[in-house]
């Protein structure tokens, strides 16, 4: 009974011990993934700190996320203490009361047995013991009455004496399974906070799919904004307000504008990476939320004004524009953009290792390479996104020089191509058809 009375006690240390660790392991995981992202904008982008003389500024921008969290995750983890302390003492406590419950039955139920056989004879000094019954080789048929009653108390399952006896072990077994729980409560604690995270981004759903996900045979045609308006669920403005624009086919349209007027957006509503709020945007005189995403960015070539290069060689870089290119296809896009010449000059030519976000390379360098990975996938639309401005004037001329002659080519081959160039500066314009 009183082993039941001290396991409501030891249930509520258990799941408050629990309560404070999920706190904490949510809060270690935080914590730890916003220090990391200061050490890794850091290690990124250490050149820039280093220019600004501003390693200690940033050091101790760490040391503070990562003292805040030790000071939080300190005091959840001495609430915890506190609470698995309690626990331990509670389990021991409801064991201490069972084994001396159990020794308190058993020495009242068994204390007659040595005064029964010194009564009838058996043995001549009265102790604690029945020793007798197991070490004497001749005995009367009244010592061995007791001596078979004392055999069937103490190891016959189903003896007088042990009545109650398996209920007790079940509830001291059950008590110790609670405190050993403890860590399997720990455990689980932590795989669902970690859980959590993956599971919002699991049932995250996807505002962009396909409605009717068509796939036209021809990527001919004009690409049309039609009274298109747009804002971005994170502010307030309207970014687009009624566009109409037309990207007509083997034509070169220049996009200009201040900071935050909406350029980009136009481009991320172009591959589909969002949808207008009102308006339509037609290609070919199909709507695009009725053609296939897949078929949409299949057509379109991306350049972005940082550019983008993966861990790995330069030749593993190119082919991500198309996969199944030839080595031919591949150096003669290279050569498009004058990247093939000091390709060659590294050790390994197309083979060398560009590095971590291609560190390896200077910026014109990077520039090239990516824009040679977007005409390698012989776009039908090119999109620039300030895509020359890491390239001083004689690369600008060289990659529009480019450009030009793959119009051409095009032209005459029947296929089209459009290219749709983001700039500021107005060399990066001044041979687009139309501004």
């Amino acid at each position: 009974m009183l082993t039941f009375l001290i396991s409501p006690f030891i249930f509520l240390c258990s799941f408050l011990f629990e309560r404070k660790m999920d706190g904490y392991n949510e809060l270690v995981l935080i914590e730890r993934q916003m220090a990391d992202s200061v050490a890794e904008e850091s290690f990124r982008n250490i050149k820039t700190i280093l220019s600004l003389g501003a390693q200690n500024k940033f050091f101790s921008k760490y040391m503070n996320r990562v003292k805040q969290g030790t000071k939080k995750g300190e005091k959840l983890m001495s609430d915890s203490g506190v609470w698995y302390a309690m626990n331990l003492f509670s389990s021991q406590f409801a064991n201490s009361v069972v084994y001396l419950s159990a020794i308190l039955l058993v020495m009242s139920q068994r204390k007659s047995y040595p005064t029964e056989l010194l009564n009838e004879g058996c043995i001549d000094v009265i102790t604690n013991s029945v020793d007798f019954c197991y070490s004497a080789a001749n005995m009367t048929s009244a010592c061995r009455a007791i001596c078979d009653r004392v055999d069937t108390c103490w190891f016959d399952s189903q003896g007088p004496c042990l009545v109650g006896g398996n209920i007790m072990m079940a509830v001291l077994q059950g008590i110790s399974g609670i405190g050993s729980a403890v860590f399997s409560i720990v455990q689980l604690s932590k795989s669902r906070v970690a859980a959590a995270f993956f599971l919002e981004v699991i049932d995250h759903k996807d505002e962009m799919v396909d409605k009717k996900g068509e796939k036209p045979t021809s990527n001919k045609g004009d690409i049309v904004f039609s009274d298109v308006s747009f804002k971005y669920k994170s502010r307030d403005a309207m970014i687009l307000n009624h566009l109409n624009l037309t990207i007509h086919e083997n034509e070169m349209v220049g996009i200009v504008g201040e900071s935050g007027c909406g350029k980009s957006t136009i481009l991320k509503l172009l591959m589909r990476l969002y949808g207008p709020s009102s308006g339509v945007i037609s290609w070919n005189g199909v709507n695009v939320e009725d053609l296939s995403m897949a078929w949409i960015r299949d057509q379109i070539s991306y350049v972005a004004q940082e550019p983008v290069l993966f861990s790995g060689t330069i030749r593993e870089n190119l082919l991500y524009g198309r996969v199944d290119a030839s080595e031919e296809e591949m150096v003669e896009a290279a050569k498009l953009v004058k990247a093939d010449g000091f390709i060659r000059q590294f050790p390994k030519g197309y083979d060398t290792y560009v590095g971590e976000l291609g560190s390896s390379l200077s910026g014109g360098q990077k520039q090239r390479i990516a824009i040679a990975r977007a005409l390698l996938r012989h776009p039908r639309v090119l999109v620039l996104d300030e895509a020359t401005s890491a390239l001083d004037s004689q690369s600008e001329e060289i990659v529009q020089e480019a450009m030009n002659r793959i119009r051409e080519e095009n032209k005459r081959n029947g296929s089209g191509l459009s290219i749709v160039v983001v700039a500021h500066r107005l060399s990066s314009i001044r041979v687009c058809d139309r501004i």
